[in-house]
């Protein structure tokens, strides 16, 4: 049960004047733009990474080098399927 920290969608179960009683689409549709920004910030950051994985990679000829740039990109690959 919530004491004074639950939100709701209902205008007449909210505050007066409460900035969180807003529609259940209005919440909806702000979650999802949300969630595209955050996706948009991982690609991002998903492609510096895997850049920067190819580079180590190619100007660094050594055998530990080479098996630590393979596992950090399946590392890369594994969190880019959890999250796309």
């Amino acid at each position: 049960m919530c004491v004074t920290t639950c939100y709701t969608h209902l205008r007449s179960k909210a505050m007066h004047a409460d900035p969180e009683a807003i529609s259940r689409d209005a919440q909806d549709d702000l979650s999802w733009r949300a969630r595209q920004r955050e996706l948009v910030t991982w690609q991002t950051a998903r492609d510096r990474i895997l850049a920067d994985i190819q580079h180590i990679a190619a100007h660094i000829h050594s055998p530990h080098v080479r098996r630590a740039t393979r596992a950090l990109g399946r590392e890369v690959a594994a969190l880019d399927r959890k999250l796309s």
